[in-house]
């Protein structure tokens, strides 16, 4: 009996995922498998807008620091089973050196803010929109989508689909011991 409901489980894990803040669906193969993605040398685009205060929040303000950009709607189940674990390492990372900053594909900025209070989120996220210009400048077509920008502003990791969290922390820590790393200068005689 068990076995005949770990593929109806997979299933609805997979369909469930396939809708977007507004309840269409989004193109199959991009759920079906997460992987991760990674090319050291592409600078992040510029990536604003405001945050469900009506705040500006900015990628380039958080020059300097690791940054670990998240992708996520209020009904995405996946996205709210990662919100513990990114309140952590918001937690666990000096807020000089690292930051979270979360990309919300709602549709209405009020269901951002009401989750934003449900979950006692401790980032701040763009107010970004069902199909926004920021998951569109970053080819966002399955949430959560993970992307990790390093201290020179450069995408290092991206992931869609839910990461391993253990894996996730543990590049945000490689990232962050890159930086502390002193570099070689050359001496004069």
């Amino acid at each position: 009996m068990l076995l005949r409901l770990v593929p109806l489980g997979l299933l609805v894990l997979v369909v469930g995922c396939t809708l977007d803040a507004e309840g269409k669906r989004r193109p199959f193969s991009a759920y079906l498998l997460s992987w991760p993605r990674e090319n050291p040398s592409r600078p992040a685009p510029p990536t604003r807008g405001l945050d469900s205060e009506g705040r500006t929040l900015r990628l380039e303000d958080q020059r300097g620091k690791v940054v670990l950009l998240s992708f996520w709607f209020s009904d995405c189940p996946p996205c709210r089973a990662l919100m513990p674990h990114e309140k952590k390492l918001v937690e666990k990372f000096p807020a000089d050196r690292f930051t979270l900053m979360g990309i919300n594909a709602d549709a209405d900025p009020a269901r951002l803010r009401l989750m934003e209070s449900k979950a006692q989120l401790n980032y701040r996220s763009i107010a970004d929109g069902n199909q926004g210009p920021v998951c569109t400048a970053w080819g966002v077509t399955a949430f959560p989508t993970f992307v990790l920008i390093d201290a020179d502003g450069n995408v290092r990791w991206r992931h869609d689909g839910p990461p391993d969290p253990a894996e996730l922390e543990g590049r945000i820590t490689q990232l962050l011991a890159e930086r502390r790393a002193p570099t070689a200068t050359p001496t004069s005689r």
